[in-house]
C-alpha cells in the first residue's frame, strides 16, 4: 500500500475522475451503465468550483477518488446548507477493492472537510452496497433514516456524522 499516493485533485484530473467513477459503478452493478441523469450530475459536481476531492494514484494511474461539496437543501436543489458539507463520487477502482483505498481516500477527505471549515458530512449510498456501508460506519457516519430511490432502480440511504 506504500505505492499509493494520496492527493488533492485538480480541475485538470476530472476526466480521468468522471471515468473511474463510472468504471467502478459498472463494476458494482454488474455491467449496467450510469443513467444519463446520473452521468449529467457528476459531470455538473465535477466542474462545480465548490467541489473538492482526494485521489489516490499509483504510478500516476488514478484508483480512487472522493469528492466534497456544500451540501444544498431540498437534496440538492436549494440553498447551501451552513457547515454541512455532502461526500459523493466515492469511487475505487475495482482491482483494488479491499485493499484500504476507500479508507485511506475517507480519511484525507475528512481532513481535507475540516480545512474548509465544515462541522457535519453527510452522503447518500446505495442500499445493497455493504462495502461502502462499512467502511462509512468505520468513520462514525450513522443512518439518518432517510431514503430515496435511485435512477437505476436502487434504494438509496443517507448518512451523516458530525466532525
Amino acid at each position: 500500500m506504500d505505492s499509493v499516493i494520496i492527493r488533492a485533485g485538480t480541475p485538470a484530473d476530472a476526466p480521468a475522475m468522471a471515468a473511474l467513477w463510472r468504471a467502478a459503478v459498472q463494476a458494482r452493478r454488474a455491467g449496467l451503465d450510469l443513467s444519463e441523469a446520473e452521468a449529467l450530475d457528476a459531470s455538473r459536481t465535477l466542474n462545480d468550483p465548490e467541489t473538492f476531492s482526494m485521489l489516490a494514484k499509483v504510478g500516476g494511474v488514478l484508483i480512487g477518488t472522493a469528492l466534497g461539496m456544500p451540501a444544498r437543501d431540498d437534496d440538492g436543489r436549494g440553498p447551501s446548507i451552513p457547515g454541512l458539507c455532502h461526500i459523493t463520487m466515492v469511487a475505487v477502482a475495482p482491482d483494488w477493492w479491499g485493499r484500504g483505498v476507500g479508507r485511506r481516500l475517507i480519511s484525507a477527505l475528512l481532513g481535507a472537510i475540516r480545512e474548509h471549515g465544515y462541522t457535519d458530512a453527510q452522503l447518500w449510498t446505495e442500499r445493497s452496497n455493504t462495502r461502502a456501508r462499512r467502511l462509512y460506519d468505520g468513520f462514525g457516519f450513522t443512518p439518518s433514516g432517510r431514503e430515496k430511490p435511485g435512477d437505476a432502480g436502487e434504494v438509496f440511504l443517507h448518512f451523516r456524522r458530525w466532525l
